[in-house]
């Protein structure tokens, strides 16, 4: 028998997340286009204030230029995530499981 889990999730659409980003560090991460994510879909995304080397590399490297690394960093797939992580270091956000509904 298939056991099922029960998940909680914030909620946000593609368009409020970059709008978050965007006040508080001052770029557009673009998440459909770095998730490469098509119309009428979800990005599941789960939150830790916890970073790995790897990440506070690139997470250093969005903040010091969000515009110009965005998507083009080692895994470009994980810069909006990058950026929801500073949110939340920020206080703006909470730790948790995510699911952006992606619609344009």
């Amino acid at each position: 028998m298939i056991e099922l889990k029960k998940t909680e999730y914030y909620e946000m659409s593609h368009s409020d997340l970059d709008q978050l980003v965007e006040e508080h560090l001052g770029f557009n991460p673009e998440c459909v286009a770095c998730w490469e994510m098509g119309n009428d879909s979800s990005k599941t995304v789960s939150i830790s204030k916890k970073l790995d080397k790897y990440d506070k590399e690139d997470l250093e490297l969005i903040l010091k230029d969000g515009e110009q690394y965005g998507c083009k960093l080692r895994n470009g797939y994980s810069a909006p995530r990058l950026c929801m992580v500073e949110l939340c270091r920020m206080g703006i956000i909470p730790e948790g499981n995510y699911l952006i509904a992606i619609c344009w």
